[in-house]
C-alpha cells in the first residue's frame, strides 16, 4: 500500500470513528440512568443504551488505533510544530503551553467540580433526574437481573398468582427462572410491563405473608448514591434528625 493511499485511508478511518463515538457519546450524556433504561428498554434511534456503550467502546478503540498511525504517518508535520522560528525543537511552544494550559483546566476544573464545569455536570444531572418524572422507576437497582421468582420473593408477591397474571396478559414462555428482562426480550415488552402486570398478585393472607417477611413491603428509594441526606429524608418520609 502505497504511503500517500495509507495516509488518506488512516485519515477516512478517524473520521469515521471520531463521528461514532462522538454521536454515541453524546447521546450516552443525556439518556436515562441506567436503572430506568434498563426498566423500560429506553431506546433511541433503534438502539438501547447497552448497544450505544458498547459501539462507544468499540469505536473507542477504533480511533486510537487510527489516531497513533495518524500521529505516525504525520510525525514530520508534528515536529515542525515543536519548532521556534529558528528552526530548533522546542517542546514547551506557545502553542504547545496554551493547548496544554486548557488541557489541564478542563481536567482540574472537572475533578474539582469548578464552575463553569460543575454547572454544566449539575444541569445535566438535573436533565437526567427529570427522566424519573417520565418513565418509571423500579422498585429496587437493576431489578430486571432478578428472575421471576426471586422478584416476586423480594416484593411479596404470590408466585402462582403472578403466572396466571402473565399468562392471563398473554405472555408466552413463562417460567420461573427466567429474569424479567429475559422474559421482556421474548415477548417484546419491557420489565417495566412485567411489573405492572404482576404487582396485582399480593399474598390474600397474611400466614403466606410470613414466607416471604424477612423481604421489605415499603417502597425502596432507588438512586441514593447521588442524593444528600435532605432528599433522602424526604423521599423516606422521615425528619432529617
Amino acid at each position: 500500500m502505497q504511503k500517500i493511499t495509507l495516509r488518506k485511508f488512516t485519515s477516512l478511518i478517524a473520521m469515521w470513528s471520531f463521528l461514532f463515538v462522538a454521536w454515541t457519546g453524546v447521546t450516552l450524556y443525556f439518556i436515562p440512568q441506567g436503572r430506568i433504561a434498563y426498566w423500560v428498554n429506553w431506546k433511541f434511534l433503534g438502539l438501547t443504551k447497552t448497544q450505544y456503550g458498547d459501539i462507544h467502546q468499540t469505536f473507542s478503540v477504533l480511533f486510537l488505533i487510527s489516531m497513533i498511525f495518524h500521529i505516525w504517518l504525520n510525525w514530520k508535520s508534528i515536529l515542525i510544530y515543536l519548532k521556534n522560528k529558528s528552526k530548533k525543537l522546542v517542546f514547551f511552544t506557545k502553542e504547545m503551553i496554551l493547548a496544554t494550559t486548557i488541557t489541564f483546566v478542563f481536567l482540574f476544573g472537572t475533578l474539582n467540580h469548578i464552575a463553569p464545569f460543575s454547572t454544566f455536570l449539575s444541569a445535566l444531572q438535573d436533565f437526567k433526574d427529570g427522566y424519573e418524572n417520565v418513565y418509571d422507576v423500579p422498585p429496587f437497582g437493576h431489578a430486571e437481573l432478578l428472575s421471576i421468582k426471586n422478584f416476586c420473593n423480594k416484593m411479596n408477591l404470590d408466585l402462582n398468582k403472578s403466572f396466571n397474571l402473565l399468562k392471563q396478559a398473554g405472555l408466552k414462555n413463562i417460567n420461573k427462572n427466567l429474569t424479567l428482562k429475559d422474559l421482556a426480550v421474548i415477548n417484546n415488552t419491557n420489565p417495566s410491563y412485567i411489573y405492572k402486570i404482576i404487582k396485582k398478585a399480593k399474598f390474600d393472607d397474611v400466614k403466606n405473608t410470613k414466607k416471604v417477611k424477612k423481604y421489605p413491603t415499603q417502597t425502596e428509594i432507588t438512586g441514593v448514591g447521588r442524593m444528600n441526606i435532605s432528599t433522602i429524608a424526604k423521599k423516606a418520609g422521615v425528619t432529617i434528625d
